[in-house]
């Protein structure tokens, strides 16, 4: 069997990562449905309205309203 270069690499990348102790992986999500939902939406004016309807088109979410720039200022932004 003859693997991709990309299955290579990443095999690599896993055996170095054991062999030399502990890591951390983060994974972040910059999507249209996060935005919408965290309300990080600081510098996104033109699809702002879009985002805000996008919240309320899914009846169980709660948080409606968010203010962006607040939530930013209070460190609930990760952006």
């Amino acid at each position: 069997l003859r693997f991709l270069p990309q299955l290579r690499t990443g095999e690599k990348i896993v055996r170095l990562m054991r062999e030399r102790g502990p890591f951390l992986v983060l994974h972040l999500r910059y999507e249209m449905d996060m935005l919408a939902f965290s309300g990080c939406t600081e510098g996104c004016d033109d699809n702002e309205l879009r985002l805000t309807k996008m919240r309320y088109a899914y009846p169980w979410w709660k948080e409606k309203v968010i203010n962006s720039r607040k939530k930013r200022k209070s460190g609930k932004c990760p952006f």
